[in-house]
């Protein structure tokens, strides 16, 4: 399956679709790695439905002036920064109809109000989405990263798109270490 959106001349990108049986056994290993290298993730498992295994991580991201951006990934830990912090919740779960893991996340402020999607699309760094040029580029953003009910939890929270992930990621290790 080829990707929805990308042009035949562009990069091809494919998504791997895994069985429940692989997204467990994927969600354990990546548990025990970051366990070893210090990351905090936390398992949610329902026994009556194996598909709703979930992980979160919690994070402040304090947005300074400019494009200065610091992160605590310790939630209990307080900023230096007196610029906002914003308190990030990161969930993976899987998501049946794609047969895919799907990130979703949280963004809220202080006060608890969540964070307008255009205000995070417009963090997205313009080299993300070059590919795509002017309103081609908008609708990359809304067909990208959107907001949903979650799928478990029954709330609003942000999605990365599962069609759109691989390229989404690929996107981001260019300019990531």
């Amino acid at each position: 399956m080829m990707l929805r959106g990308l042009e035949p001349d562009s990069e091809a990108l494919l998504w791997k679709m895994v069985s429940v049986g692989e997204y467990r056994d994927a969600i354990h290993s990546f548990l025990k790695l970051c366990s070893g290298a210090g990351e905090e993730w936390t398992p949610f498992e329902d026994d009556m439905d194996e598909t709703r295994l979930m992980i979160v991580k919690k994070q402040i991201i304090v947005v300074g002036e400019g494009s200065a951006v610091e992160t605590y990934d310790d939630v209990n830990s307080s900023p230096v920064d007196t610029n906002i912090p914003l308190y990030f919740e990161y969930h993976v779960i899987y998501n049946q109809p794609f047969s895919v893991p799907q990130l979703l996340f949280t963004a809220t402020r202080p006060d608890e109000s969540l964070v307008p999607l255009s205000a995070l699309h417009e963090w997205v760094p313009q080299s993300l989405i070059s590919s795509h040029s002017g309103d081609q580029g908008k609708q990359y953003l809304w067909e990208t990263l959107t907001q949903i009910e979650h799928p478990i939890l029954h709330r609003p929270i942000y999605a990365l798109h599962p069609c759109q992930t691989s390229s989404f990621i690929t996107q981001i290790r260019k300019f990531s270490k």
